[in-house]
């Protein structure tokens, strides 16, 4: 199984509660969340559902995020509570993202992100 249909199957088992995964990492993610962060923005191609940018080159992939619409419940990787984001739209969803994005850390991929996108 490869591509979409892996990405979809990957997804499918976060919508059945008797297989969707509930074991954490210390920041409350589940396990496989890079995983099924993956396969999300793969099946949105990439493309900020905030102001619809659209990945150019996918070493960038960093670019553009998941983001759980109830911020608050990292568990619910339900596709109904997921959105594709570039880091600049992340950056602004709410206060809890505004003040995450203050890190140096962020603020480098933010100023880094403008850059990549101002290339031609």
């Amino acid at each position: 199984m490869t591509g979409r249909s892996f990405d979809e199957f990957i997804l499918t088992l976060e919508e059945d509660d008797n297989f969707k995964c509930t074991v954490t990492n210390k920041d409350g993610y589940v396990i496989n969340w890079q995983q099924i962060s993956k396969a999300f923005r793969e099946t949105k191609n990439y493309k900020c559902e905030g102001c619809t940018y659209k990945l150019k080159d996918m070493q960038f992939s960093k670019f553009i995020q998941t983001h759980h619409i109830d911020s608050y419940n990292k568990l619910n990787n339900k596709r109904s509570n997921l959105k594709c984001l570039c880091v600049k739209c992340h950056s602004e969803v709410d206060d809890y993202h505004r003040n995450q994005f203050t890190s140096i850390e962020n603020q480098l991929l933010l100023a880094e992100f403008e850059e990549y996108k101002s290339r031609p």
